[in-house]
C-alpha cells in the first residue's frame, strides 16, 4: 500500500508539474457534490475540465482524476492500468485537461495537507460549514496564491470565516443581503394550473455587481441547489464569463444524485 502511494504520489507531481493545469478544490461539509455538478455544467464547452468522481475516498478520487480520470475500481490489475495511465501522462505527450476539479472533504485534521502536498489550487470553493470543520479547510484557503479566488458560502458563518486566512479575491454566495453572488426570488417551478401540478424544478435570480440573470434548473428542488448554482457562477466569473451566459449554462445542470432534500419548497 505504501509504495503503492508512493508511486501515484510520484505520478501525481510529474503530471502536474509538466502539464500545469488550473486547480479548483472544493471544501466544506455540504454538498460538495452539488458544486462540483454545477461547475462542471458552467464550465464545459469553455474549457477541457477533468471531474473527479464524487463520493469516494480523496486517496482514491485524486490520483485517478490527476492521472487518467479513469473510474472507481479495485485490485491489483486496477491500480495498474492506473500507473500506467499516469506513467503515459506523465512521460508522453497528451491531450491533458486545462482545469482539474477535485474535492477535499477535510473531515480529518490532515486531508488539507495531504492535497496539498500534491497539488496547490489556484481556485479554493468552501460550502456550508460550521467553523470546527472550515478551520481544518483553512489550509486550502491559505494556500491560494494572491492571484486566485477564494469562494465562501455567504450564509455559513464558518465559510465566511475563513476570509482572513487568505490575501485572494473572495467572493461569497448566497442569499442573505451582502452576498457578492446574491440569490433572490428563489421559487419553485409547477406546471400549469387545472389537475394535478406537476413539478418541474426551481428558479431564481442571481445578481451579481449591478448585473442580474434569470436561471432556471429542471427535476432539482430545495436551497441547496441554488447555492451550488450560485458557487458555479462565482467559478465562472473568475474564469471572465458574463452573468447571462452562465446563467443559460446551467440549465444543463444535473444533480449527480438521484434524490434531494426538498427543505423550502
Amino acid at each position: 500500500m505504501q509504495k503503492r502511494e508512493a508511486v501515484l504520489g510520484a505520478l501525481m507531481r510529474a503530471i502536474l508539474k509538466r502539464y500545469e493545469p488550473g486547480m479548483l478544490v472544493v471544501t466544506g461539509e455540504t454538498s460538495r457534490n452539488l458544486a462540483l455538478a454545477a461547475i462542471d455544467a458552467v464550465m464545459r464547452g469553455f474549457r477541457h475540465v477533468r471531474i473527479a468522481e464524487s463520493g469516494i475516498p480523496q486517496d482514491i478520487a485524486m490520483p485517478l482524476a490527476i492521472l487518467g480520470g479513469r473510474k472507481r475500481g479495485e485490485g491489483f490489475l486496477f491500480w495498474l492500468a492506473v500507473i500506467w495511465e499516469g506513467a503515459c501522462a506523465a512521460f508522453l505527450e497528451t491531450a491533458y485537461p486545462e482545469l482539474l476539479m477535485l474535492e477535499c472533504p477535510a473531515k480529518r485534521t490532515d486531508d488539507a495537507g495531504k492535497f496539498l502536498d500534491i497539488a496547490k489550487p489556484q481556485i479554493t470553493l468552501v460550502t456550508a460549514s460550521t467553523d470546527e470543520r472550515a478551520y481544518k479547510a483553512a489550509p486550502l484557503v491559505e494556500a491560494l496564491p494572491s492571484n486566485g479566488y477564494g469562494i465562501v458560502n455567504g450564509d455559513s458563518r464558518g465559510a465566511k470565516g475563513l476570509i482572513r486566512y487568505t490575501r485572494a479575491h473572495v467572493t461569497s454566495f448566497g442569499f442573505e443581503e451582502g452576498c457578492d453572488m446574491h440569490i433572490t426570488e428563489y421559487a419553485v417551478r409547477t406546471s400549469a394550473p387545472g389537475g394535478n401540478k406537476k413539478l418541474l424544478g426551481i428558479s431564481f435570480m442571481l445578481e451579481y455587481a449591478g448585473k442580474k440573470a434569470a436561471v432556471a434548473i429542471d427535476d432539482a428542488f430545495g436551497r441547496e441547489v441554488a447555492y451550488a448554482a450560485a458557487s458555479a457562477a462565482c467559478v465562472g466569473i473568475a474564469f471572465g464569463l458574463n452573468l447571462p451566459r452562465i446563467a443559460d449554462s446551467l440549465r444543463y445542470f444535473r444533480t449527480p444524485i438521484s434524490a434531494l432534500p426538498r427543505e423550502g419548497i
